[in-house]
C-alpha cells in the first residue's frame, strides 16, 4: 500500500474519506501536497461534488513534475500553451504546440510548402483550395492561413453593401436576377403570371395577370408574409333588386326550414301528438 493509501485509511469515518484531513499532506514526499496533485490545492472538494477538473498526478507515487502547473520540471519538455517553430527542432516548416507537456510535431514537415495536406492542413500559405470568406458566411475580405496551416477568418468582413446583379439577394434589394425570395405575382395580389426583375433590382409586374377586381395598394419587403388575397365580393343580381347571391341562398334556406316545420306539425297532428 502506498503512503497515500495509508493516510486515507487513517482518515476514514464510517467508510467515508475525510478529505479535509489529508488534502494538505504530502503523502509521497515529492514536494507536492495531495490536494495539489489531485487538482484541489485548497482542499475545497467535498463528497457529492464533481471531481476537480484539470491535470492530476498520483499522490501515492513521487512525482517529478505536474503537467499544467506552469512550472517546467522533471521529465516535462514544455508547459502550458508554449509554441515554437518546427525549424527549432530541425523538422522543417510549421509550428509546434505543447501538448501533455511534450512537443506535438503533427504539423511539422509539410505546412508551408504551399500544398494542402488534407490529413493535417486546412490551407497552406496562400493556398485555400476553393474556399473563400463566403464559405464562412462573410461577404468580403480575404482568408488567412496560420503557421499551423489552419484557416483564419480575422480578415473577413461583415455583410458587404448589396451589389445589384451579383446573383445574391441582399438587404435593400427586392430581387436579383432570378432570385425573388418567397415573393411572386400571387404574393403581390395578382392572379398569377411571371414576376420580373429590373436592372436596379426592383420588381417588374408587367407580366403579372391582373385580377378582375381592384386590388388594394401594397408595399412589402422581401420575405414579408403577404397572406392570402381577399376574395372578391359577390356581384349584385341581374334583376337590379339589390339582393345578392348570398341573400337568395339565405331566403331559400329559410323556406326549406318553413316547409319542414309545417310537415312535421301535420304529421304529429294526424297522430294525435300535438306539437
Amino acid at each position: 500500500m502506498t503512503p497515500f493509501g495509508q493516510d486515507v485509511l487513517q482518515n476514514m469515518d464510517a467508510g467515508v474519506v475525510q478529505w479535509q484531513n489529508i488534502w494538505m499532506l504530502d503523502s509521497d514526499s515529492d514536494g507536492y501536497s495531495n490536494g495539489l496533485e489531485l487538482n484541489d490545492p485548497n482542499g475545497q472538494w467535498r463528497r457529492g461534488q464533481p471531481n476537480p477538473v484539470g491535470p492530476i498526478s498520483n499522490p501515492g507515487i513521487p512525482n517529478v513534475g505536474i503537467c499544467g502547473d506552469g512550472v517546467l520540471e522533471g521529465e516535462e519538455i514544455c508547459e502550458g500553451n508554449e509554441l515554437i517553430q518546427c525549424g527549432e527542432l530541425g523538422l522543417g516548416s510549421g509550428e509546434v504546440e505543447c501538448k501533455d507537456c511534450k512537443w506535438d510535431t503533427w504539423y511539422c514537415g509539410t505546412c508551408g510548402d504551399g500544398i494542402i495536406n488534407p490529413e493535417k492542413e486546412e490551407c497552406d500559405g496562400s493556398n485555400f483550395g476553393e474556399r473563400t470568406c463566403a464559405d464562412y458566411n462573410f461577404r468580403s475580405g480575404e482568408l488567412t492561413c496560420s503557421d499551423r496551416c489552419r484557416i483564419e477568418t480575422t480578415e473577413c468582413g461583415d455583410e458587404a453593401p448589396a451589389v445589384c446583379g451579383d446573383g445574391v439577394l441582399s438587404r435593400g434589394e427586392q430581387c436579383d436576377g432570378d432570385l425573388f425570395g418567397e415573393v411572386d405575382c400571387a404574393r403581390l395580389n395578382f392572379l398569377g403570371g411571371d414576376l420580373l426583375c429590373t436592372a436596379d433590382c426592383k420588381w417588374n409586374v408587367e407580366r403579372c395577370i391582373e385580377r378582375d377586381y381592384d386590388s388594394p395598394d401594397i408595399d412589402v419587403e422581401v420575405g414579408e408574409d403577404m397572406g392570402s388575397p381577399e376574395a372578391p365580393e359577390e356581384p349584385e343580381s341581374e334583376s337590379g333588386s339589390g339582393c345578392t347571391q348570398t341573400g337568395r341562398h339565405a331566403s331559400l334556406w329559410w323556406l326549406l326550414v318553413f316547409v319542414f316545420t309545417r310537415n312535421l306539425r301535420a304529421t304529429r297532428g294526424r297522430n294525435g301528438q300535438g306539437y
